[in-house]
């Protein structure tokens, strides 16, 4: 019997920023890791989230990632974890220890006299894990995460994402422009990177995501290009031009260890059988 193939793809549902989702309905940004079209990890739970993983997903992934604790981070955090609590799921939810906190202290504490109320703990609405900065942690059987310090006014971290031991996305999460930030999740053959069209200490601008891809690509061959895609811009009608950017129904593969996957062959369903296309 032949062995199985394994397949990871990037699907994004959203790429706002902070007012996209209040102010022009859009969703926050935020993108679902499918293994082999299952879904399996969603990074980011802001504004307009979970409306928009049910729409293309069906359900919400188990693994949960937070970079921040901004409102177009983790604004949709409270309810989800009460709902699927209250279905008999717990999801995993991931963040930098430092970030966890601001979580608990900030955003969970409206559940704070109700649990007390009822003599329980937050731990029963979720399974809460610490992401150490700079080190390996362990998510399920075949993925794992590195979390990086981002440049933002407050505590945010983007990742690595690692496929048994090959790095396989980097992650930006909210960080103005930082070479060396940008240079560590940039191991990985594909990145996405939080940008707006004017640069500040917060965000990266435009011409900094495209002045790094020029540094980075420079000496490569077409082969070993890192591949850089701009999220976290707004609304569709602020995409960058020039630059590689997602927008909701766009999906990129990750891993395929299938050699004939590119032979001619159409490409996979999303798991609601959507046909993730280019935007």
């Amino acid at each position: 019997e032949p062995e199985a193939t394994m397949r990871i793809d990037l699907l994004t549902i959203g790429t706002g920023k902070e007012c996209t989702s209040t102010y022009h309905n859009e969703c926050s940004a935020s993108s679902v890791v499918l293994l082999n079209d299952v879904p399996i990890m969603l990074i980011g739970l802001g504004l307009g989230v979970v409306k928009s993983c049910l729409k293309h997903c069906g359900s919400l992934p188990e693994i949960v990632y937070i970079a921040n604790n901004h409102t177009d981070t983790a604004g949709e955090l409270p309810t989800c974890l009460r709902t699927e609590s209250n279905q008999g799921r717990k999801l995993k939810v991931v963040a930098e220890g430092g970030v966890m906190e601001r979580l608990f202290s900030h955003r969970l504490n409206e559940f704070e006299e109700s649990l007390r109320r009822a003599e329980a703990q937050i731990s029963d609405l979720a399974d809460f894990i610490e992401a150490p900065e700079e080190e390996l942690t362990r998510l399920n059987d075949h993925l794992s995460i590195i979390t990086h310090k981002a440049q933002h006014s407050q505590p945010s971290f983007g990742f690595i994402l690692f496929y048994k031991s090959n790095p396989i996305l980097g992650w930006s999460s909210d960080s103005g422009y930082y070479q060396r930030f940008y240079s560590n999740i940039a191991i990985a053959p594909t990145i996405v990177v939080d940008a707006r069209a004017e640069s500040s200490y917060d965000h990266s601008g435009f011409e900094d995501v495209m002045d790094f891809e020029k540094l980075l690509n420079k000496d490569r061959d077409v082969r070993r290009k890192v591949q850089i895609y701009v999220t976290a811009y707004g609304c569709q009608t602020e995409r960058p031009q020039g630059l590689q950017s997602l927008c909701a129904g766009h999906s990129l593969v990750l891993f395929d260890d299938d050699p004939h996957s590119f032979e001619g062959k159409s490409p996979r369903k999303s798991p609601l059988s959507l046909s993730h296309t280019g935007c």
